[in-house]
């Protein structure tokens, strides 16, 4: 009887442990790098730190306002990281139903999903952005609706929401992870620092933004090394520019970028902590 027991215990626990696997969590991206997650909402023990552009699992949804001592209230919500961490983390900077991207090509800022509502705003090439209500990249109009943030440590305002169209629009992990390796290297604190950065920005062989990120890159190493770089950037320039062969010959495939590393963890780069 005593083994019974023992047996029925073992597959309640498999079953809910598959339950929990299986769970179809809502995404939600961070715009704020080094972002304090913690252990319950409000409280001072810290369990890790999110970086910016980093795509999270939301677990429930629900909001718990914690009172601060201004008298202000700042909002939790619980996520789960991408390495299966849980925990409360500020929800301003959490953009719910969404997954990262990045802007490759300038874009016009849209007030609605209507090609009348253009305004004279625009997104620079690089930033990062959190494209909502996406079901497997795509969404019944021809635009994308979306949250960016002006910066890795700055407050998501009204003026950060809008309507882009699809188009100059990557959702490249190679190219993300570049992007915001980049910007994550503008609040470094010293230059070895952001050479560091910039280094692994470079491993990502983002194809839309590698030789901008070894251009930076270049400006914090050693003469020598930078035209080393520099040699780099003009050889795949000129690469790019080269006629494209006959399609009639059949050329070898060319090797597939490999996916952005997740394993490097910048959260000690200018680390602010956010309530």
């Amino acid at each position: 009887m005593k083994k019974l027991g023992i047996v029925l215990s073992a597959l309640i626990l498999s079953i809910a442990f598959f339950s929990c696997a299986e769970k179809d969590y809502e995404k939600g991206v961070c715009l704020y790098h080094d972002l304090m997650v913690r252990e319950e909402a409000g409280s001072a023990k810290k369990v890790y730190n999110l970086d910016f552009a980093e795509e999270v699992s939301i677990v429930t949804g629900e909001i718990v306002k914690v009172a601060n001592s201004d008298g202000s209230e700042s909002p939790y919500i619980e996520i789960i990281s991408r390495k299966g961490k849980k925990g409360w983390a500020n929800a301003y900077y959490i953009v719910r139903n969404s997954i990262p991207a990045v802007i490759v090509e300038e874009a016009t800022i849209f007030n609605s999903d209507r090609i009348v509502s253009a305004t004279n705003r625009k997104l620079s090439p690089i930033t990062i952005i959190a494209v909502q209500n996406m079901e497997e990249g795509t969404i019944d109009s021809d635009f994308y609706s979306v949250v960016w943030s002006s910066g890795v440590k700055e407050w998501i305002g009204a003026n950060n929401k809008g309507f882009l169209k699809k188009s100059g629009i990557s959702f490249d992990p190679a190219d993300i992870k570049a992007a915001s390796l980049y910007h994550i290297s503008t609040v470094a604190a010293n230059d070895e620092a952001k050479k560091i950065v910039l280094e692994e920005a470079v491993k990502q062989k983002s194809k839309s933004f590698g030789e901008f990120v070894k251009a930076e890159l270049a400006k914090y190493l050693p003469a020598e090394e930078a035209v080393i770089i520099e040699e780099a950037v003009e050889i795949e320039a000129l690469d790019d520019a080269v006629e494209p062969v006959d399609e009639s010959v059949e050329a070898p495939l060319a090797d597939e970028a490999p996916a952005a590393d997740e394993s490097d963890d910048f959260s000690d780069i200018e680390v602010i902590e956010v309530n």
